[in-house]
């Protein structure tokens, strides 16, 4: 475990642990590192957890562990604390764990300490060890020191003390501020400058293409009505039926086509019809979720697949994990879900048991990458149009998302122009609402539903100008609308 005691002593009386941590992160964030966890907000285990920015070299996060007193390598509480650290980064498989980071105002008997730094002294070592476990009553800890001592020893060898105080590390901070190009200051002042390029028009003609396609309703709806309001449920839950809107607790909306009560006969129910202008000053938000979820199903009869919790939609990936891409604007496929293996594991590869026999090892799916789409309708300059916004989705077996604290994780890893570009993003939205308006078979979709819309062209706007070229890795810049009408639907 590295020593570190930076920069001379100065009195402090006045300060607090509270600002204490404070510093330390100030510290790290100029270092190139950001906050992902404070345990006096979210109760985690480690005081602080910070990722590495993309452009960081380094690649682990870093644990955090603040002691704002005078303490000694001999304290008991200390030692649980460590033992509990060392536990949590030996059940991590090597390319996950992390850099252990302990700050403290001041050490006793730093020479104690330094006996770790290069983990030499085997027998200081061990006792340290064997007491503190005893202390801690840490079980695993016991064991792995029994066959996992050089893992142990790697432990310390990567941790960090920092043995300084409040004024010091306020100091060390300002001069790496100063001289860092990982500093807040030198990324704000980068994004400044990248702004400042966007708006620097050239005098070439231009168009601009929204991720919008223009798109005509159907005429008129059919709003029916039915009295056994439990089994209505049970039965509209089938996903056989039509497209539909709940209007009320019974009475439900759909497009108006021949024989429409046929195709809701479950019900028993009678139905009125009225057209579009009605629907759209009596029922505007049932119309909103109606014509979403028409869209919808043309997805998934095209292999996307919804996420009900998060009104998204995505393409899975295949049993082989295969790539899968659809057809782009200009005819180019455009890549929509792919596979991430483990590390080393991207091809199958033989590898030699003895002489002339080889063994097949199979790739392992780390998590699937999916550019996931949410769809919207809404009604501008008395015209409607269909919206595609571009969300990251991340899978577990290509078919089923992660949870959100995985998925947060997991998203530290895209936030660089690889994975998380304006062009990346249009291309998709652009390429998703084109599959819509060339698809040969929407009037076999849903026994015609889809053919009661009528597909205009994708929104383009003539500019007098047009942006200058900007350098490649810029960063991404998102404009959403306000999607909070929809939360009631």
């Amino acid at each position: 475990m590295p020593f570190l005691s930076p920069g001379k002593r100065r009195e402090s009386t006045n300060w607090t642990a509270k600002q204490y941590t404070e510093a330390i992160r100030k510290y790290l964030e100029a270092k190139g590192y950001s906050m992902f966890h404070d345990a006096s907000l979210e109760g985690t285990f480690a005081d602080m957890v910070f990722y590495p920015t993309t452009s960081t070299r380094v690649k682990s996060n870093i644990w955090v562990e603040a002691k704002y007193s005078e303490i000694s390598i001999e304290n008991s509480d200390l030692r649980r604390e460590i033992i509990k650290y060392l536990e949590e980064w030996l059940k991590l498989t090597p390319v996950k764990r992390y850099t252990f980071y302990l700050f403290i105002k001041r050490a006793r008997s730093p020479k104690k300490w330094e006996k770790l730094n290069k983990f030499t002294d085997k027998e200081f070592i061990r006792g340290w060890l064997e007491k503190s476990i005893e202390i801690s009553q840490n079980e695993y800890v016991d064991e792995a020191l029994k066959t996992r001592f050089d893992e142990i020893g790697e432990f310390f060898i990567t941790s960090y003390f920092v043995d300084i105080d409040i004024p010091e590390l306020t100091s060390l901070t300002r001069d790496i501020e100063g001289e860092s190009v990982l500093s807040s200051r030198r990324a704000a002042e980068k994004d400044l400058k990248s702004m400042e390029i966007r708006i620097n028009l050239g005098t070439k003609r231009d168009k601009l293409f929204a991720n919008m396609l223009k798109l005509n309703l159907p005429e008129s709806y059919a709003i029916i009505e039915y009295d056994n309001i439990l089994k209505a449920y049970l039965d509209l839950n089938r996903y056989d039926l039509p497209p539909y809107a709940n209007i009320s607790s019974n009475k439900i909306v759909t497009i108006n086509e021949p024989n429409i009560l046929d195709r809701f006969e479950v019900l028993k129910a009678t139905y009125k019809i009225i057209p579009l202008e009605q629907m759209e000053e009596d029922h505007p938000l049932p119309l909103s979720f109606l014509n979403n979820q028409v869209l919808g199903r043309f997805f998934v009869s095209k292999g996307a697949k919804p996420v009900e919790d998060k009104k998204l939609y995505f393409f899975p990936l295949d049993d082989k994990f295969s790539p899968i891409k659809i057809e782009g604007i200009n005819k180019k496929p455009v890549q929509v879900s792919k596979p991430l293996f483990q590390k080393n594991e991207t091809e199958n590869t033989e590898y030699p048991i003895e002489k002339g026999i080889f063994e097949t090892k199979e790739k392992i799916l780390n998590f699937g990458f999916h550019k996931a789409f949410r769809i919207r309708t809404m009604k501008i300059w008395d015209d409607y149009y269909v919206s595609i916004t571009i969300k990251k989705l991340y899978t577990k077996d290509g078919k089923t998302p992660v949870d959100s604290d995985h998925a947060r994780r997991i998203d530290k890893y895209f936030r660089n122009t690889k994975y998380n570009t304006s062009d990346s993003y249009k291309s998709v939205a652009l390429s998703l609402l084109n599959l819509l308006k060339i698809s040969k078979d929407r009037d076999k979709y849903e026994d015609g539903i889809f053919s009661y819309y009528g597909v205009g062209n994708i929104l383009e706007l003539p500019t007098l100008s047009s942006p200058v070229t900007i350098e490649q890795n810029q960063n991404v810049l998102e404009l959403e609308f306000d999607e909070s009408q929809d939360d009631d639907l």
